[in-house]
């Protein structure tokens, strides 16, 4: 079972953070159980372990086992700001750090004993709030994410365990954010076509080929395990009487 944070924005006043956790064959009987993290504490993922990654709101990445322990981490040890965005079920972590004197981000995965190797893509921006985002980590420690080149436009990537990185972009985009991806290598994630937010979500097969999902203002930004693929869809599409809400929708690609 893997689990993405999932935010959205209802209005400018309220902003919700949902994590979601759905055994499949828990019997009917079982009942959720909701663990409170420490304040300010932000969970990014979960693997089927029950690992779970995120920041602490302090600038530092945590790994939180099942028992309750609680390990931070920063990815550099000058003033930087390390977010764990990813785990797969071998303990290895992805996810991105800011530097607080350049505003630049840098990508890193980091080992199941702790080592850390930090990573850019070529072609990655280094002016303020550009660089390497690190999003996602497969089964076979591949990883993908997105990066920001030196004209502030966002590019896809994937990541080998050898290093050797593919970026990709949409056909036709002026912006692609890879944001998940999958055990068999396929990549989902959104992209914009004129710069304009009217997104649209898209599926990047192992091969390379890029499905383009034909509802506009879609976020596409997880994987379950059976292929099925989970975002959510803007209020251009619908609103539910809620000005600014977001529509959360799930399988709507499957087996990919």
């Amino acid at each position: 079972m893997l689990a993405k944070r999932m935010s959205w924005n209802a209005g400018a006043a309220l902003r919700c953070l949902c994590i979601v956790l759905v055994p499949f064959a828990a019997p009917l009987h079982a009942k959720p159980v909701l663990t409170l993290l420490p304040i300010y504490t932000q969970a990014n993922a979960i693997n089927d372990s029950g690992v779970v990654v995120g920041d602490d709101g302090y600038g530092r990445g945590f790994v939180r086992t099942p028992d309750g322990t609680l390990t931070t981490f920063k990815a550099e040890d000058s003033y930087s700001y390390t977010t764990a965005e990813s785990i797969n079920n071998s303990g290895v972590i992805t996810g991105s750090y800011l530097v607080n004197s350049t505003l630049v981000t840098h990508g890193f995965v980091r080992d199941s004993d702790g080592t850390i190797t930090d990573f850019d893509v070529p072609g990655a921006g280094n002016g303020q709030y550009q660089g390497t985002f690190a999003q996602s980590i497969n089964a076979q420690g591949v990883i993908t994410g997105y990066y920001i080149d030196q004209s502030g436009h966002v590019h896809g990537y994937l990541r080998a365990t050898n290093g050797t990185v593919t970026s990709f972009d949409v056909p036709g985009a002026t912006d692609t954010w890879a944001w998940s991806m999958n055990d068999k290598g396929a990549i989902t994630g959104y992209w914009s076509p004129d710069r304009s937010y009217h997104y649209q979500a898209f599926v990047r097969s192992a091969a390379g080929k890029i499905t383009i999902f034909t509802r506009k203002s879609v976020h596409a930004r997880g994987f379950f395990h059976c292929g099925s693929i989970t975002g959510s869809s803007g209020p251009s599409e619908r609103t539910n009487g809620v000005n600014g809400a977001l529509i959360r929708f799930s399988a709507v690609r499957k087996n990919v």
